[in-house]
């Protein structure tokens, strides 16, 4: 019989000796600062999600449902930290329905760095990007217009970045799993913006439940820092002249951080450049001596956890000022979505898509496709939406999916998605039906509900339905005398 593996448990630190590594860093001030802080809880927080439609008013609302106490993040405009709860975030219908999205504020900084044009629909790259919070930052803030290639080179993290996409109900997004040092060769030049959300050793000097501070050991933080510039590398040669890479970490280890840009900097010279972002704070980088021959790696951010009440973080904000590798293209692996068995729409068949939805729901979808410029694809009754810079820079690209599921066409009538009418219930005009307040709990519980429907119009349909209180509760099924729960399993409580 074999013996059985004991699970060996991580070495307890104290953090007290990780943050001594840093004393000869910083004023006795800040070193006080930083230490008096080291034990205490983080707020949690958390970012709306502005392509539901969700504004202020509607934030006030769920302040006064939850007894929430908050203050906004003073780096993103979507982003509230919360003190107190008389409900957490957490237990809310509306993080079950991907309202909002709960992340370390700190984490918000990355995707609020680059300067966005609304006028002209981008290529971005997220180079690393399990478990999809900054991804589904990137979507928000570019309108969910243009492309993003949300890439992550762990094939047990990806699931984790596609159910965030699909809650969010990003559309123009594709999810792919390859290794991010390849891109650089695969891609040159090609997109307007990269964000590289490093691996790193995750010394933020808050403890928090996703990153416990543990010891670190010289050849881990060497080798960690040599994937970096790995990944920094690739990201820069994989955009374009003029474009901008944001290159961030959870740790404040100067490894991982200012030399990271300092290896950077002495490799490719002015061909890349450190800027300033426009993000409101106030948090420079360290002056260490060797970075002192290239004063714009002081433009980065060094967010202390003391400063915003955060976790500690890095970021920087890189132009590309000039190519950088002279080395010819590599040719990327190839696929064609078209043997999945998919078949794109015409535009006959999308006018009828169209027509049916607005029929049923109210909702204009012609003015989103022109908007997001879309196209639709068809398997057996399943309906996609993949947006059309999708196909014409990455169709016979490997990926693990792209766009958003419309829903199901049966017998002339359109069953949404749970993810598209989440993302659109707000704009459908009819197709809902209310649930009185007190059968919420009992139907996020996956319970059908008795419910009587006046008239005979609306028997076998899908509808959208809403509590009194305004909530999205998901999609039902009426029946005679009741609907039927289709909540996906995953969100039933």
């Amino acid at each position: 019989m074999k013996n059985k593996k004991v699970p060996v448990e991580p070495a307890k630190v104290d953090p007290a000796e990780i943050l001594e590594r840093y004393r000869a860093l910083v004023p006795a001030g800040t070193f006080t600062c930083i230490a008096q802080g080291l034990g205490e809880p983080l707020p949690p927080a958390l970012r709306v999600n502005r392509l539901q439609g969700i504004d202020k008013v509607i934030f006030s609302r769920w302040q006064t449902r939850y007894g929430w106490e908050v203050q906004t993040v003073p780096f993103c405009s979507s982003g509230w930290q919360v003190f107190s709860a008389a409900t957490p975030p957490s237990q809310t219908v509306e993080h079950l329905m991907g309202a909002f999205y709960i992340q370390e504020a700190s984490s918000m900084i990355p995707p609020e760095m680059f300067d966005y044009d609304p006028s002209h629909p981008e290529l971005v790259l997220d180079l690393a990007a399990s478990p999809g919070g900054k991804t589904t930052h990137l979507c928000d803030k570019m309108g969910d217009q243009g492309l993003v290639i949300a890439n992550d080179a762990s094939r047990s993290r990806i699931q984790a970045l596609h159910i965030a996409l699909e809650r969010w109900g990003a559309i123009n997004a594709a999810v792919t799993c390859q290794p991010g040092e390849y891109f650089g060769t695969w891609f040159p030049g090609v997109f307007d913006k990269v964000l590289i959300d490093a691996p790193c050793s995750m010394e933020g000097l808050r403890t928090t439940d996703s990153h416990p501070m543990r010891a670190i050991s010289k050849h881990e933080r060497d080798s960690l820092a040599n994937r970096q510039i790995r990944l920094l590398t690739s990201a820069l040669q994989a955009v374009r002249n003029g474009g901008q890479v944001v290159y961030a970490t959870c740790t404040l280890a100067p490894e991982e951080d200012e030399l990271v840009l300092l290896a950077i900097k002495k490799r490719f010279g002015t061909a890349v450049e450190i800027l300033s972002p426009h993000v409101g704070i106030q948090a420079p980088a360290l002056p260490i001596s060797r970075t002192a021959e290239y004063p714009d790696i002081m433009h980065s951010l060094r967010i202390w956890p003391h400063l915003y009440n955060t976790a500690g973080f890095f970021a920087a904000l890189i132009r590309k000022n000039s190519a950088i590798d002279d080395k010819a293209d590599i040719r990327p692996p190839r696929w064609s979505s078209a043997r999945r068995g998919w078949t794109q729409m015409n535009s006959k068949m999308t006018g009828e898509l169209a027509g049916i939805m607005l029929d049923q729901y109210g909702f204009n979808l012609t003015a989103v496709v022109e908007r997001q410029r879309l196209t639709f694809w068809k398997r057996d009754q399943r309906i996609q939406a993949i947006p059309e810079i999708f196909l014409t820079r990455f169709a016979d690209f490997p990926v693990i999916s792209a766009g958003l599921e419309v829903g199901r066409l049966i017998a002339g009538n359109l069953q949404p998605s749970h993810e598209w009418a989440a993302r659109f219930n707000r704009q459908f005009n009819s197709g809902q039906l209310i649930l009185p307040a007190e059968q919420t709990d009992n139907w996020m519980k996956g319970n059908d509900v008795q419910l009587s429907i006046p008239g005979g119009n609306h028997q076998g349909r899908v509808l959208c339905l809403i509590n009194e209180d305004g909530q999205f509760l998901g999609r039902c099924k009426v029946l005679p005398g009741r609907i039927k729960n289709l909540l996906p399993r995953r969100l039933v409580v």
